[in-house]
């Protein structure tokens, strides 16, 4: 029998959950250059992950935007 990874459930892409959100995963904050981990990538402000783009990284968050709808997300638990 071949286990699966329970931390890949649902991963269809780098980054992308089964019902094709964004998973961020962490964020690394400071004021010059914040980053976050969506999926598997690193991104910056201004980035674009899976024809999403980011657009900002606050300390709690990650706002992105796509076909002009906008939306805030968490860091997963």
């Amino acid at each position: 029998t071949t286990l699966r990874d329970p931390m890949q459930a649902g991963l269809s892409a780098a980054g992308q959950g089964g019902d094709g959100s964004l998973i961020v995963k962490g964020i690394v904050y400071s004021e010059d250059r914040p980053s976050a981990v969506v999926g598997s990538q690193i991104v910056h402000q201004g980035d674009k992950i899976l024809g999403t783009a980011v657009v900002k990284i606050n300390k709690n968050n990650v706002e992105f935007e796509m076909d002009g709808k906008k939306w805030t997300q968490e860091v997963q638990r």
